[in-house]
């Protein structure tokens, strides 16, 4: 025979059997004797000296069998149930804590915050109206001059502090 022929010979596919054992069946399709037991319990045919017919319990499979799911999908999987677990339980936890009253809502503490710092302006506010008309007769000036010089220099002071970021973690500010 030519060396061209014997290339040619190569080139050629694999010759499946019509009929296998149950060991050679199992390593045909990738799996273990176990899974090919199984499936014969499950109504895979089987011929009545206990060979395969190959073709007719591939077709079996195809109709009855999950794929085998790759090693990185089944660990990718269980990662993503891992944190589907992981979610599922900070949101008991976080519902258990709000019918404990150990949660507010966001929206009612930046109410009760902006109703203090309100109050604490006009408190401020109020105070230069009292304490001008004092302290100008203990320096012996007007008290409308007390007045405005301590109201300019409040309000710019207000201003000031409400330009003033808070930390977006306000934990942060204070660990």
């Amino acid at each position: 025979m030519a060396i061209a022929d014997q290339d040619t010979l190569m080139d050629l596919p694999e010759i499946v059997p019509a009929v296998m054992s149950k060991a050679a069946f199992a390593k045909h399709m990738g799996h273990t004797p176990a899974s090919v037991t199984q499936w014969m319990g499950n109504g895979m045919p089987v011929r009545d000296d206990g060979r395969i017919n190959v073709q007719a319990a591939a077709d079996w499979i195809a109709g009855h069998v999950r794929p085998k799911a790759a090693t990185s999908d089944k660990s990718e999987l269980n990662a993503i149930r891992a944190k589907l677990e992981a979610e599922k339980l900070r949101k008991v936890r976080l519902e258990a804590d709000q019918l404990e009253g150990k949660l507010v809502e966001r929206a009612a503490v930046a109410r009760a915050i902006a109703a203090r710092a309100r109050m604490e302006r006009d408190r401020h506010i109020t105070w230069v109206q009292r304490i001008a008309p004092t302290m100008a007769a203990e320096l012996g000036v007007s008290a409308g001059d007390v007045f405005k010089l301590l109201d300019k220099e409040l309000r710019a002071h207000l201003q000031d502090v409400a330009d003033t970021a808070l930390p977006d973690n306000l934990d942060a500010a204070h660990g």
